[in-house]
């Protein structure tokens, strides 16, 4: 999506935002995202129907700082979220947890639900897809653990019960 993108961002405390003496204790996020920017570029592309459902996933990667003789902001690598907590790495904080750092796992993302303002269906939609996805990624992560073992791949599907 090109710019112009819309966002707005809060921290609480208000305006405690880069004051080193006031403590955050938390902060949100909006952001836009014209559906229609994605539609420019292709030609087939519809606006999503009502009840559709797609993965989307949020990253966001927090550095912890100390602050200089002169006030100024220094980044300290201090790791919060890591398996070994205080490690010298940054943080990573996704909308939907993966299990492990790997934004690019896109079948660990959450859903989106769409709905429509002009057919509103308070309901909530099953999502047919969910069974076969989640025995596919089962058996993909399975035979990856099976290969990562034993360096080769397998035909014998109890074999990969254990993984």
């Amino acid at each position: 999506m090109e710019p112009p993108l819309h966002s707005a961002t809060r921290a609480y405390p208000n305006n405690a935002i880069n004051q080193s003496g006031t403590a955050n204790t938390h902060w949100t996020a909006e952001i836009a995202l014209p559906l229609s920017k994605l539609m420019e570029s292709n030609p087939h592309a519809k606006k999503p129907a009502n009840g559709l459902m797609l993965r989307i996933n949020f990253s966001r990667v927090q550095w912890s700082f100390t602050l200089d003789a002169d006030g100024k902001y220094e980044k300290e690598p201090c790791c919060q979220s890591c398996a070994t907590p205080g490690s010298a790495a940054e943080d990573n904080w996704v909308w939907a947890k993966q299990g492990e750092v790997a934004m690019h796992l896109p079948e660990r993302w959450g859903i989106l639900q769409f709905e429509s303002k002009t057919e509103p269906d308070n309901e909530r939609k099953y999502y047919e897809e969910w069974p076969s996805r989640c025995a596919a990624m089962a058996l993909y992560y399975a035979m990856k653990g099976y290969h990562d073992k034993e360096g080769k791949h397998t035909t014998d599907i109890e074999v990969l019960k254990l993984y």
